[in-house]
């Protein structure tokens, strides 16, 4: 074989060579792009949780009762609602409170206005009344040192008794926490003192007698028609301190009017239950 066959025939490998390596570099790189953009149209958008309990649930948030601090909770239908606008203390009752959340909602709309209160279809009804102490006749109302909504539970309860026993709807929620600020018994940042029940009730018309923390005490107090108040810690009612009224007995279990809760109020209540969460009793009665 001559030189210039050898010579020529090694030409033609190599230029296969180049030319294979070449075509080998164009199908990986088609591979590559290929795969890129189908990855690209493959990955799903991640969406927020629709709801806070959704967000709860899918880890996105931590659980808890409290607001987390962002402002924003879930309305019924699912959409954010946006409360950073909001005082803290009301984000959190409307965290806490389903009960509560129109209250909040109508706070900026609501709060300067002075509605009329006209109780006396609680006097009609015969029973003993069941008032919230978010009310929005009163709840915007400043008491102790936060909203009436927030701090007054121990006004509305006393009214809730003063009102049954009475018999006089004029001593609304409003009219006695007015009543226990002009004689010291609310104290800014701190609520209502127990005094307003062991002196403040006396000055109404209301016999108010201490109660040693048991049940037959309790059950002769009901039986005899006064109504007892009661000072509750953690647990049930409350995370620090709050007052409730028991207005009568049903199948051996406490009738419950609790003035932050509709549904702590349409259950009744055992002993066993309370006795562990009451930190103070009293019967109020009618005096005379």
């Amino acid at each position: 074989m001559s030189q210039y066959t050898k010579y020529r025939r090694s030409n033609k490998l190599y230029n296969i060579l180049i030319f294979l390596i070449l075509l080998t570099c164009i199908a990986v790189t088609v591979v590559l792009l290929w795969s890129d953009t189908i990855a690209e149209g493959a990955a799903p958008s991640e969406d927020p949780p629709a709801t806070r309990d959704d967000a709860i649930s899918s880890g996105a948030i931590p659980s808890g009762d409290g607001s987390s601090g962002s402002g924003t909770s879930d309305q019924s239908d699912g959409q954010q609602l946006d409360l950073s606008s909001y005082p803290q203390a009301l984000q959190e009752l409307y965290e806490k409170n389903p009960d509560a959340r129109q209250f909040v909602l109508d706070y900026f709309e609501k709060r300067s206005l002075d509605p009329e209160i006209d109780l006396s279809g609680e006097i009609k009804s015969g029973a003993v009344p069941l008032l919230m102490q978010w009310d929005e006749r009163w709840g915007y109302t400043t008491y102790s040192g936060n909203l009436m909504g927030l701090s007054g539970c121990g006004p509305t309860c006393l009214s809730m008794a003063a009102i049954y026993l009475l018999q006089d709807p004029t001593l609304d929620p409003r009219t006695i926490a007015d009543f226990a600020t002009e004689n010291g018994y609310a104290t800014d940042g701190y609520g209502t003192s127990w005094t307003l029940f062991s002196e403040g009730a006396p000055k109404l018309g209301i016999s108010c007698d201490e109660l040693p923390l048991n049940k037959g005490d309790i059950d002769n107090a009901l039986e005899s028609g006064c109504l007892v108040a009661c000072v509750m810690g953690p647990g049930d009612f409350t995370d620090a301190g709050h007052y409730i009224l028991l207005t009568g007995i049903q199948d051996g279990e406490y009738v419950v009017n609790d003035s932050n809760s509709y549904k702590n109020s349409e259950r009744t209540w055992s002993y066993d239950e309370l006795e562990g969460q009451i930190r103070n009793i009293w019967a109020l009665c009618k005096a005379g």
